[in-house]
């Protein structure tokens, strides 16, 4: 099995894709993909459109999990029946399924069941979104700022997104907006002629495999003796913590004579059960560990905080951010800022620099390691997961607006909060 090919073996019937056409929703954006094939992939994360005709509306998931990568942390090798396994050296860790597999049934099902609670009107979902669209752009042409709230909230439901508490995703949606207007309004003017909304639906998508499969982190495996500490160490086929196997050994004579492998995990040290994202002193932190332990130790403030992987610029994941806008609290790499701001006056605007160690620099000079710490804290928690997202009224004044309580304030929230 190669890096790109299906997670099932080719099974069944074909997709009935002209009843899914003329609800409105394409079951699949790649026609280069055997509809047999793509039926056994969606079983296998449990959309069956003949048992619920309203999971085909979902097949779109179906379509990334066919062609997902495998993950570097993973390798693929032969059982010893000859099947496929794949192997993980870091965690130790064996299974038979795919590795993303969980991740896009988890997916799925969050997908469904948010549809079902909000009553999402899947149907002609296409034109819906192209509607909001075309009023962003009109928006545009009054010289008025594109994406409102209200908009970004109808794009979202459309999309399944629950803006409540999916921040990021939130995020995305308006970010979206605003270059898809971007990029159609040149045309628009010249040709008379706006863009396909499939386009912008599948850029959204992108980011929903992103944030649900592709960055999720493996879940921290636990201790089987212990089951509120970390497993860090591998026995007989079962994860224990050192402390965990040593009780073992003293219940059972016969995990004396197995051989044990170290795992590998990044755990936070406050909570046990999740995967660390910084580190401190030689300490490791989750984002929420390191707000805990700031609480009883408000000094950790003063000691530099390494991001685990770095700064990454939030327009282009893969590159490193350059630059921390202040003004928007935006992690920037220089490709990512002139995307952001080619069109925008830039005259006033106040720039971080970020070296490669993730300090802040301005006019030649580090910033206090409190404050920059302060900075890189909000901004990274305005661009990864707050609740707060920025617009600007028909006035052009910046207002922000509360995802989760859908209230608003001419404040900046971030630089308003400790």
């Amino acid at each position: 099995m190669g890096r790109r090919q299906s997670l099932m073996p080719a099974a069944i019937d074909t997709i009935n894709q002209e009843w899914a056409r003329e609800m409105g929703q394409a079951v699949t954006n790649n026609q280069d993909i055997p509809p047999e094939q793509l039926k056994a992939v969606a079983a296998s994360i449990g959309i069956v459109p003949e048992r619920d005709p309203r999971s085909v509306y979902f097949m779109w998931i179906a379509d990334f999990a066919f062609t997902a990568s495998l993950p570097d942390s993973w390798i693929e090798l032969e059982d010893d029946n000859g099947g496929i396994a794949y192997y993980n050296p870091k965690l130790k860790k064996v299974q038979k399924t795919h590795p993303v597999l969980d991740k896009f049934q988890a997916m799925y099902e969050k997908q469904k069941a948010f549809m079902e609670r909000a009553n999402t009107p899947l149907e002609k979902m296409e034109a819906n979104v192209g509607a909001l669209l075309n009023e962003s752009l009109n928006r545009a042409h009054r010289e008025l700022p594109a994406v409102t709230p209200e908009i970004m909230e109808q794009v979202a439901l459309l999309m399944n997104v629950n803006t409540s508490v999916e921040y990021a995703l939130a995020r995305a949606v308006k970010n979206e907006i605003d270059l898809f207007v971007e990029a159609q309004y040149d045309k628009t003017a010249a040709l008379g002629t706006s863009g396909d909304p499939l386009d912008f639906i599948n850029s959204i998508r992108k980011e929903q495999v992103t944030v649900d499969v592709t960055s999720k982190p493996e879940d921290v495996i636990m201790c089987s003796h212990f089951e509120d500490r970390p497993a860090t160490l591998k026995c007989n086929h079962d994860f224990f913590s050192r402390e965990g196997l040593e009780a073992m050994k003293k219940m059972s004579k016969r995990y004396k004579s197995f051989p044990t492998e170290e795992v590998e995990q990044l755990v936070c040290s406050v909570f046990h059960n999740r995967v660390a994202t910084c580190e401190v002193d030689g300490v490791w932190y989750s984002d929420e560990g390191y707000e805990e332990a700031l609480k009883k130790n408000p000094g950790l403030r003063r000691i530099f905080k390494r991001i685990l992987g770095g700064l990454k610029c939030s327009e282009y994941p893969s590159r490193k951010a350059d630059v921390l806008v202040e003004d928007t609290l935006d992690f920037l790499s220089w490709e990512g800022f002139y995307k952001l701001y080619r069109r925008r006056g830039v005259e006033n605007m106040s720039l971080l620099y970020i070296d490669a160690q993730g300090n802040l620099s301005s006019n030649g000079e580090l910033l206090p390691v409190e404050e920059a710490s302060s900075l890189i804290d909000k901004a990274r928690y305005a661009t990864e997961g707050g609740p707060w997202l920025a617009f600007r009224d028909d006035q052009m004044n910046a207002y922000w607006y509360h995802l989760a309580d859908k209230v608003t304030t001419t404040v900046n929230p971030y630089f308003a909060s400790s």
